[in-house]
């Protein structure tokens, strides 16, 4: 939708451009031609977009031509806000990584489109434009970008939203178009997010535990913890709602110190 939307693809009573066909769509995203007609198909189900007999630019036949309906053109303007204010980062000369948002990258450099952004993910969701270069030199001869790995796609815009430990409604949506984009299916999307919902309980397990060790290490200042205060970090690790090993991996890493320092 969003490429219908950027080439402003609306046609007329009579043509086309090439890009409104779904061959002429493929160079623009990140699909195999193949994969086309089923990201078309959920798409035209809901009412985003319109199919067309219609007359196409440089070509002898009627074509099957896609434009947004008045519903999509809503759906896709604010898709689009989402993505230009989505925070990626971006890998600068000498390896510096910098933090901005999708609309301060292009506004830095009007030779990147938003179609063109997830060209140069790499694994780790951090956007490098010598990966973007890579694919732009080494296209196909009919012009369609190499054959990216939808998955590996995907991931790192899910990467990219769980970075903070949560998700918010605008990811979501952003995540939910990409899903249809990329043709991801609910078991290969349950299976990716399964992995970074995993990581994020890991990492507030890990903030939990760093709160219950600092309120520790306060109370062995003196070398000694008295009833009063085990009171305390009782009370403060059901709170945090530690668990039994979770709070022996604490406790113990504590008093391996304390034996050391004696």
């Amino acid at each position: 939708m969003i490429h219908l939307y950027m080439t402003n693809i609306d046609g007329d009573e009579y043509t086309f451009p090439p890009e409104s066909t779904q061959k002429g769509m493929a160079p623009h995203v990140a699909l195999q031609r193949k994969h086309i007609p089923r990201v078309i198909q959920k798409i035209l189900e809901k009412g985003h977009v319109e199919e067309i007999m219609a007359h196409v630019q440089d070509r002898r036949q009627k074509q099957k031509a896609y434009t947004l309906t008045q519903r999509g053109l809503f759906r896709a303007k604010s898709l689009l806000e989402s993505v230009n204010k989505t925070d990626i980062q971006v890998k600068r000369p000498g390896g510096r990584l910098e933090t901005m948002t999708v609309r301060q990258l292009l506004e830095s450099d009007p030779k990147i489109g938003v179609l063109q952004i997830h060209k140069g993910m790499d694994e780790r969701g951090v956007f490098d434009p010598d990966i973007l270069r890579e694919h732009e030199e080494n296209g196909t001869a009919d012009g369609s970008p190499v054959t990216m790995d939808r998955l590996k796609i995907y991931e790192s815009v899910m990467n990219k939203v769980w970075s903070d430990g949560r998700i918010t409604p605008d990811e979501q949506n952003i995540l939910q178009e990409m899903r249809s984009i990329l043709n991801i299916s609910d078991e290969e999307n349950r299976a990716i997010e399964r992995k970074y919902l995993e990581r994020s309980l890991e990492l507030i397990s890990r903030t939990r535990m760093d709160i219950y060790r600092e309120i520790l290490s306060i109370s062995l200042k003196d070398g000694k913890i008295s009833d009063d205060e085990k009171a305390i970090l009782e009370g403060m690790a059901k709170a945090l709602n530690l668990s039994d090993d979770e709070k022996k991996k604490v406790d113990e890493s504590f008093k391996a110190k304390v034996s050391k320092k004696k």
